[in-house]
């Protein structure tokens, strides 16, 4: 049995209070001398003798109704004592040399107890030794979502179940809202050092700098910060190459107004093209025009394409070989057609798109442990959750109502004294 409220079982030490009255009333009264006392019928003169049960009774009750209505105000819970008496582990851990390495010993142990271990992976892999490591490519908060599933599903039968999950932390967890399990997970995390993601940036050609500072701001300067890790070299140098080719005259004004912003605030570089120059390679590609999208030669797996207009058509064909992100656009870019343009936020628009295409974004600090921790929620069991609550719904209700027996039947007790 737990409680909720465990501050309240102290109200308890209320119960020396009727116990004070108690002996209290008990005291010997001072003898007066009183003339009238000789025509006293001599029965009423003797003195009582021994212990009166009523008051000790009605002592008994006062004292039990304190005692229950501290331990009602401490709201306690029904604990299911099948599942908490006794856990059997599972242990999960990432296949990666850096977490065997950190949780040896505890794995170790584990298959030398004979309890379950397995890799994370596609499907559950049973770790036999530590001496070969599979190779996994991924892994992230929807892989470990997926292998959980499937643990989840290969020991549902099982009850009292405990997971033991090693595994390193990770940034891309910084994403994940929550990750259910149906079984409670004891977490061992560790960060891997060896995979340290550096940071992009852009150099122009007058040697400055183009990077994303501490407060997550674009910043140009002449040299990067010392208290940030970048990369050994830019991840563009010089003019960014930008074609622009799109029917209305308007919408290509005011696209060339928002780079030209950039170029002023940044000091970006960029050569606008309003015709395709077969002898380039663009960086950024802004058209509506079908017939320019499937024109291989003038685009790089790394150029960062906006549809723009009615040339959704094309739209569905267009793939990651050919562009690093396709951006689609139903509307126009003009401060007619467009709210963003009308607002003037088409040049902030198009700096966090430059920002997520070249990667300048810095990386997310990792979670504590305790924050890792309570990414993982156990499921609700249905039916068995229901009892429970049901039960403990029951047991509140039995102990208010035995409260209200006791002050009835101290309330009968002593109204019977008095008269």
């Amino acid at each position: 049995m737990e409680f909720l409220n465990p501050l309240m079982l102290w109200s308890a030490l209320a119960v020396a209070i009727p116990i004070a009255l108690h002996f209290w009333h008990q005291k010997k009264g001072k003898l007066l001398p009183w003339a009238a006392t000789q025509w006293l019928i001599e029965k009423d003169l003797q003195p009582a003798k021994g212990i009166r049960l009523d008051n000790i009774l009605l002592l008994l009750l006062r004292c039990l109704l304190l005692l229950l209505l501290a331990f009602y105000l401490a709201k306690p819970i029904l604990k299911n004592t099948a599942t908490s008496d006794h856990h059997s582990k599972i242990h999960l851990v990432q296949p990666s040399e850096w977490v065997v390495n950190n949780f040896r010993f505890e794995i170790e142990g584990a298959l030398t107890k004979g309890e379950k271990v397995y890799w994370i992976s596609d499907a559950p892999t049973p770790l036999e030794n530590l001496t070969a490591i599979p190779t996994v490519s991924d892994f992230d908060p929807l892989v470990l979502q997926t292998f959980l599933n499937e643990v989840d599903a290969l020991h549902s039968p099982e009850k009292g179940i405990q997971y033991e999950l090693y595994m390193t932390n990770d940034v891309s967890f910084g994403d994940a809202s929550t990750i259910y399990t149906s079984s409670p997970i004891s977490l061992h995390s560790v960060v891997d050092s060896s995979q340290k993601v550096l940071q992009n940036y852009l150099s122009l050609t007058n040697n400055k700098k183009v990077f994303v500072n501490n407060a997550q701001l674009l910043t140009v300067g002449d040299v990067l910060p010392s208290n940030l890790k970048f990369a050994n070299t830019a991840v563009h140098q010089g003019v960014i190459e930008v074609l622009l080719d799109t029917k209305d005259s308007l919408e290509r004004q005011t696209i060339k107004a928002a780079f030209e912003s950039l170029k002023d605030v940044y000091q970006l570089e960029f050569l606008v093209d309003e015709h395709l120059q077969n002898s380039k390679k663009y960086d950024i590609v802004l058209t509506d025009n079908n017939a320019l999208l499937q024109n291989q030669t003038a685009f790089t797996p790394q150029t960062l394409c906006f549809v723009l207009g009615n040339a959704t058509g094309s739209f569905a064909e267009l793939n990651q070989e050919r562009f690093r992100e396709v951006v689609s656009l139903s509307e126009r870019l003009t401060p007619q057609t467009s709210e963003m343009v009308y607002n003037g936020q088409l040049p902030e628009w198009l700096g966090e798109w430059l920002v997520k295409d070249f990667g300048l974004n810095r990386s997310r600090a990792l979670l504590s442990a305790k924050q890792l921790q309570s990414i993982f929620k156990v499921r609700s069991k249905g039916n068995q959750a229901l009892r429970q609550k049901s039960a403990e719904g029951v047991f509140s209700t039995l102990i208010l109502l035995l409260l209200v027996l006791i002050v009835i039947i101290e309330r009968w007790l002593s109204i019977t004294k008095k008269s």
